[in-house]
């Protein structure tokens, strides 16, 4: 899936809102552990053409759908780093 159109369109949109991210918060865009941390809920995912989520899904309006199925998996992951710096910095 990550060679079709619709992996390729999907992870780019998702890549900007990575890059958005990095802006709000503030992160270093050197900081490649970051991203590891940021990215490591997406480990994970079946990108299999015959099994993935997004298997069934085409044209754009399937990449607005694989886009948004991608990013609510990296939000999840995203919010716990954010709570977890959050706390850090309440002490």
């Amino acid at each position: 899936m990550l060679l079709k159109a619709l992996g390729l369109y999907s992870l780019n949109w998702l890549a900007k809102d990575v890059f958005n991210i990095y802006l709000e918060r503030g992160y270093d865009f050197g900081d490649i552990e970051t991203l590891k941390k940021l990215l490591k809920s997406l480990k994970s995912f079946d990108w299999s053409t015959q099994t993935s989520p997004l298997s069934s899904l085409g044209g754009m309006k399937g990449v607005d759908k694989a886009h948004d199925m991608l990013l609510g998996i990296f939000n999840k992951k995203s919010s716990l780093l954010e709570d977890k710096q959050a706390t850090l910095q309440n002490f």
